[in-house]
């Protein structure tokens, strides 16, 4: 009977062994999956200067946690010419790579992705590549004083956890964003305008979305990144160099403004809407004082 007994025992401790090591095993495939699941992939505008060296053009590779890397080695930008750039991916996401040097002035649209080796079709991200004269007059805005809400959100190295906000709807612009993008359109006559946006790579996609759903000018979104504001508006500056102004409500875009001898007029923040009156007012001085002795071309005198 003992015997029958330790057989017995023998089975359910076999078969425990078996059901203990399929739970582990299932639950490293539900986190894989899981992982994968949550992957989100950001494509940067890419500017550059006709005639001059290939723009540069970053995309952001989020993975399940900050840091983490999520499974890729490099990123292809496609050109809708058939062109394309492969980028390799850094450790926490970021891919940096050159665009063709023979770029004429224009507007390019890129599509960025995985090889087709690895293809996943929830991985593809767009992006538009400005390339315009270096002589082209331009006026930079501060994202965060048009688009409410997707300010700099603070970051550890060169981008922080990208923020879920990136993937929320775009509805009708909020109350006093039409009269921003009023003026934003006035101001812009003549000029391209290149909106700030200094957040992560999840905030960033959200500004841009809403930028274009709430109406505003065509012109790149260049990422400025959290940390790094003087280097990144130093790099714009030397691409498109005949800037007429800077138009920002960020204490660090403004101080980084004024650094590389921007002149800067500052903005209430579009999260001030709460206030119409004032932000209305501000605005007003703001197109006042930049459209003071404008010719028929739309170019401050200077």
């Amino acid at each position: 009977m003992f015997r029958y007994l330790g057989s017995i025992l023998i089975v359910v401790m076999v078969l425990v062994l078996v059901v203990s090591l399929g739970v582990i095993l299932l639950d490293r495939v539900a986190v894989r999956l899981s992982a994968e699941a949550v992957l989100r992939l950001t494509a940067f505008d890419g500017i550059g200067p006709a005639g001059g060296p290939p723009p540069r053009l970053r995309a952001w590779l989020e993975g399940v946690q900050p840091g983490r890397p999520p499974g890729y080695v490099w990123l292809v930008t496609r050109f809708e010419d058939g062109r394309s750039a492969w980028g390799w991916l850094n450790p926490h996401g970021l891919c940096r790579t050159l665009g063709p040097p023979d770029l004429t002035a224009g507007t390019y649209r890129v599509v960025v992705g995985p090889p087709e080796e690895c293809p996943r079709l929830d991985l593809v991200a767009a992006a538009t590549v400005y390339v315009r004269p270096q002589d082209e007059a331009v006026i930079w805005f501060d994202a965060a004083a048009i688009v409410p809400a997707v300010g700099a959100h603070p970051a550890g190295g060169a981008a922080g956890r990208p923020r879920r906000a990136g993937r929320a709807r775009v509805g009708r612009p909020p109350e006093g964003v039409r009269d921003i993008v009023d003026v934003v359109k006035t101001l812009a006559s003549g000029r391209l305008p290149v909106y700030l946006v200094s957040a992560d790579a999840s905030g960033y996609a959200l500004a841009r979305r809403c930028l274009k759903a709430y109406g505003a000018p065509p012109g790149p979104a260049f990422w400025v990144i959290p940390g790094k504001e003087r280097s990144r508006l130093l790099g714009l500056k030397r691409v498109w160099p005949c800037v007429d102004a800077a138009v920002v409500c960020d204490p660090a875009l403004r101080a980084a403004a004024a650094g590389v001898k921007v002149a800067v007029r500052e903005a209430p923040s579009a999260d001030a809407l709460a206030h119409p009156a004032e932000t209305r007012r501000a605005w007003r001085g703001i197109r006042e004082t930049l459209t003071a002795g404008q010719g028929g071309d739309g170019n401050v005198r200077r």
